[in-house]
């Protein structure tokens, strides 16, 4: 059985390897919603198989309503700087009812509400899991996965979200587009282990409390090939939403890469990680309920 899980697993990334990827974009959402499927212990993983098309296909709705719903894209992002400035993201996330009593909705909800939606979805996942409401689980499953992925990416932490100055802009893109595209199939994915979270929050808060500061740890890398190459070695032509752009050649990707610690590898599989182990841990606390 373990054998075989294996080798489905396997021949899932070599497929994988080959997709024409958006990082954290659309095919990226899929497949980390298909992996954390594979990354499920018995029995819950028998449910999820059976779905994981659906569940795929769906983890990119949160992006799609955005185009339609004004409010959404700020599901997607927490500027954290706003908190560090207003000393209210010291040791632990705010409650979101004391947070409104403390600072206008408006100015909460312009400056991201990501770590909430992720709390809200696990609620509703764990209650659709009590009363075995098929439906609702894989839609509160998919919307999970997709918001988790989101705050997986460093990024999505800061107020300077695409770089800290115009040398950098572009760097959100390369981050979590163009170097997953390059090389997400060098990426061990076999080494992500779903486990029971007791604590959501505490986990949530620590995510983005890491990501705050690896994010400058992305910036620095940038400055470092822009210092290492000059301007026609490092770029070349990429065509990009019908706009012709810069953007790094294969060997300066490569060194963002490994000067980042290998960053987009580490997030990715903490996004498998930390989806798996959501809709697992909801399954648990509504009682492990038996699911056909």
């Amino acid at each position: 059985m373990i054998f075989m899980k294996r080798l489905v697993l396997f021949l899932f990334f070599l497929s994988m390897a080959v997709l024409n990827g958006n990082g954290w974009g659309w095919n990226v959402h899929r497949n980390i919603s298909k992996v954390a499927v594979y990354k499920l212990p018995e029995p819950l993983i028998a449910f999820y198989k059976k779905h994981i098309e659906y569940l795929a296909k769906h983890s990119i709705n949160p992006d799609k309503k955005s185009f339609i719903d004004s409010t959404e894209r700020f599901r997607h992002f927490i500027n954290t700087d706003f908190y560090i400035r207003n000393n209210m993201f010291d040791s632990k996330l705010p409650n979101w009812c004391k947070l409104l009593d403390s600072i206008d909705k408006d100015s909460v909800i312009v400056n991201g509400t990501l770590p909430w939606t992720i709390i809200s979805y696990y609620s509703l996942l764990k209650e659709a899991f009590k009363v075995k409401d098929k439906k609702k689980i894989l839609h509160y499953s998919a919307y999970l996965s997709h918001y988790v992925s989101d705050l997986t990416v460093p990024l999505h932490c800061r107020e300077d979200y695409d770089g800290l100055n115009k040398n950098q802009k572009g760097i959100h893109r390369l981050f979590e587009t163009i170097l997953p595209d390059f090389n997400i199939k060098e990426y061990n994915f076999f080494s992500v282990k779903t486990k029971y979270i007791d604590n959501v929050k505490d986990v949530v808060y620590t995510t983005i409390y890491d990501n705050y500061y690896k994010a400058d740890t992305l910036f620095v890398a940038y400055d470092s090939i822009t210092r290492k190459y000059n301007e026609i070695e490092l770029y070349y032509p990429d065509k990009y939403k019908n706009r012709v752009q810069n953007r790094f050649n294969n060997k300066a990707l490569n060194d963002f890469y490994l000067m980042s610690n290998k960053m987009t590898e580490r997030q990715i599989l903490k996004a498998i990680w930390l989806t798996s182990s959501l809709w697992y841990s909801a399954w648990i606390e509504a009682g492990q309920p038996q699911l056909k």
